[in-house]
């Protein structure tokens, strides 16, 4: 969980056993659809969090925002085989 509760940590397995990371804002905005947040290749989901406070909290219709780590970026595990990694 996040120290500041703004927003909740969610790890899950990629299918080769990585632990991938992604946080996840405003669980209860159910009214509208998520807004999905995908960082450039060498950023993270932290890049997004002024945005993502703003729409899970203060926008007209609050939304769920989830905001993804790539493998090998943020909290993601980074994988031993650099041939897994490509643009």
């Amino acid at each position: 969980m996040a120290s500041d509760e703004s927003f909740s940590d969610f790890f899950y397995p990629a299918a080769d056993g990585l632990k991938l990371h992604t946080r996840i804002y405003g669980e209860r905005n159910a009214d509208a659809w998520p807004v999905i947040c995908l960082p450039g290749l060498t950023r993270n989901a932290r890049d997004f969090h002024e945005l993502a406070l703003h729409l899970s909290r203060k926008a007209e219709i609050p939304r769920k925002v989830i905001a993804f780590d790539y493998r090998g970026r943020g909290q993601s595990d980074h994988d031993p085989d650099t041939g897994h990694y490509n643009v």
